[in-house]
């Protein structure tokens, strides 16, 4: 895949595990966690820092038996997040 890998790190220590830019100009942040059940706490950098990318998708890449929504960030298990980025 022709995609752009990177990471964001604030001066505050804010980050985001995961960018991924498409050849398409798309957009995706990516939150990488070790727990089944993320918590609010845990998608904080991805509502706080997905300001400043107006058309990204939000996710938060985990252990989660299940997809699932918290406000605008999308919740998946990891096998689903490769699916999704083709990556399998």
């Amino acid at each position: 895949k022709d995609y752009k890998l990177s990471y964001l790190r604030t001066k505050d220590d804010v980050e985001i595990d995961l960018i991924i830019q498409k050849p398409n100009g798309d957009e995706i942040l990516i939150e990488i966690k070790s727990t089944v059940s993320p918590k609010s706490q845990d998608l904080k950098n991805l509502e706080t820092l997905g300001d400043s990318f107006p058309n990204a998708q939000l996710f938060c890449v985990c252990k989660a038996d299940k997809k699932q929504k918290s406000k605008n960030v999308s919740i998946l298990p990891w096998q689903a997040a490769f699916k999704m980025l083709d990556l399998e």
